[in-house]
């Protein structure tokens, strides 16, 4: 799944924070390692005063409160999630236009003086900044 289906999904979803709610006393004559109810809910302090349920089932209270936890923690957290995955998308774009950008070689310390050498290692270093910046602005610009 892409980022843009991703983030489609998350634009119709319910907005967040989503809660778990639970565990509450399931029906009797439920079996004993169902006996707790839990649902993902908005308290979204609808006027009818009743908050609005996302999904609520019997569950086995050993292991899926936890997964229960996990859906309402990653609904919350998605919008900061995708957006950390579109930065992590545009640094490496600008990565790999710095990467293949065509470099300078290397400057022959034994071609130059010491003084030479080192003002053209600075100037690879510029260089290479600048590149860099560049590539930078350009994915951010799109």
């Amino acid at each position: 799944m892409t980022l843009d289906e991703l983030e489609a999904l998350l634009e119709k979803a319910t907005p967040g924070p989503w809660l778990v709610h639970g565990p509450s006393a399931a029906p009797s004559g439920v079996p004993t390692q169902w006996q707790h109810y839990y649902e993902i809910r908005v308290d979204d302090g609808s006027k009818d005063g009743w908050p609005y349920r996302i999904a609520g089932t019997l569950i086995n209270a050993a292991q899926s409160a936890h997964d229960y936890a996990l859906i309402a923690a990653l609904r919350n957290e998605a919008p900061r999630l995708l957006a950390a995955a579109r930065e992590n998308e545009r640094m490496r774009e600008a990565l790999e236009k710095i990467r293949r950008t065509p470099s300078m070689p290397f400057p022959d310390p034994g071609a130059h003086s010491a003084a030479a050498w080192g003002r053209a290692v600075y100037t690879a270093w510029k260089q290479i900044q600048g590149t860099a910046a560049v590539a930078l602005k350009e994915t951010q610009n799109g």
